[in-house]
């Protein structure tokens, strides 16, 4: 029984640590056989003509040390499913601010701020356009 129950909280706190994805076809491509055939661009769009076939969001859990680069493989990922040739990254990361201040139970410091921090915490995500390239008409 403690084994199964290790077992279960082991694969919860592995999954709530992986990164969301979201993804939405907008054209039936066949898939590709290898993450590999997807190229990435992310300074610049393709030189070549192409179309979008889809879009994909990849988000990093907030408790999880998920870099970019982890968050772009993920996308590949689901994108060679989708058909993609190439998908376009644009980074769009969630910022959220946090503060602690202490006010003293004494009357003299009542209402006023004694101490006080803040942090901003960055969370890892991309949005994605999913592209094939589009095929030469004159032939």
């Amino acid at each position: 029984m403690i084994r199964l129950t290790f077992a279960i909280a082991l694969t919860l706190g592995a999954s709530s640590c992986a990164p969301s994805t979201h993804s939405t076809a907008y054209r039936q491509v066949a898939p590709k056989h290898a993450v590999e055939e997807v190229e990435v661009f992310t300074d610049a769009t393709p030189d070549r003509p192409y179309q979008e076939v889809g879009t994909i969001e990849v988000a990093a859990n907030e408790l999880s040390n998920t870099r970019y680069g982890d968050l772009v493989q993920r996308a590949r990922q689901r994108a060679a499913e989708m058909g993609a040739d190439a998908i376009i990254v644009t980074r769009d990361p969630q910022s959220r601010t946090m503060g602690l201040a202490y006010v003293p139970p004494q009357k003299k410091h009542q209402g006023q701020l004694v101490s006080g921090t803040s942090r901003t915490i960055e969370t890892p995500r991309i949005q994605v356009a999913a592209i094939a390239w589009k095929q030469d008409e004159a032939r």
